[in-house]
């Protein structure tokens, strides 16, 4: 099985027949407000996202259609959750023909939180929706796993707004330690593990970017 990830940055949106041509196909976040036209290809058997959109308005409710729904934060920190809107969370998604069956658990986002830490320069960083989304893909076994889109920190991307100042390699975005996710995946790549454990996926990664080399007395 060929499996797919498609992240938010401008390098999907050339990408849209190969990721089509792909088994099983991630989306993140908000990307029918980023790639409204299909450039990015279309299918979708699974949305993974932080647990808020939705009460944003911004997407208007659910995209529609039979897939999975992977929530990449878990419960007890989602946003929704603390503010009492799970159930009408899961049932928007539900009432839109999707399938919320895919759930990170504490221990799971811990875990993926501790193995990025090893690559970090700072002591401790949280997954972005993206690398959850990789390592939730990663769960199933496939063959093969296609990314793309994986460049949303350049200049260029698209979005709905978003004015915040973009450099090649922001390193903190939102708690995020941007390039120790990178390293994640060039760890994946080049090596063959996945936050410090062999994986027999095959990585394929078309856009990959160069990476820094880290900084003096830091991780990686």
């Amino acid at each position: 099985m060929r499996a797919c990830v498609v992240g938010n940055g401008p390098s999907a949106a050339r990408r849209g027949a190969e990721v089509d041509a792909c088994d099983f196909v991630v989306r993140c976040t908000w990307f029918p407000l980023m790639f409204p036209d299909g450039g990015a290809g279309r299918r979708l058997d699974a949305w993974a996202w932080f647990g808020s959109t939705l009460q944003s308005g911004r997407m208007g409710g659910a995209p529609e259609g039979g897939y999975e729904v992977w929530f990449t934060l878990p419960l007890s920190r989602c946003s929704v959750v603390a503010k009492g809107h799970a159930g009408d969370l899961v049932n928007a998604v539900r009432l839109a023909g999707a399938r919320p069956i895919s759930v990170v658990t504490e221990e799971r986002w811990d875990l993926e939180a501790r193995g990025l830490s090893a690559l970090s320069e700072r002591p401790w960083c949280a997954p972005t929706t993206g690398l959850t989304a990789v390592d939730m893909a990663l769960a199933r076994s496939p063959d093969e796993l296609l990314l793309v889109g994986f460049d949303a920190t350049v200049p260029g991307r698209p979005g709905w707004g978003d004015a915040r100042p973009v450099s090649p390699w922001r390193s903190d975005a939102g708690g995020h330690d941007l390039l120790a996710g990178k390293r994640a995946l060039y760890e994946l790549l080049e090596g063959g593990r996945w936050l410090g454990r062999p994986c027999r996926t095959k990585l394929i990664w078309p856009d990959a970017p160069e990476l820094p080399a880290p900084a003096a007395g830091g991780g990686g």
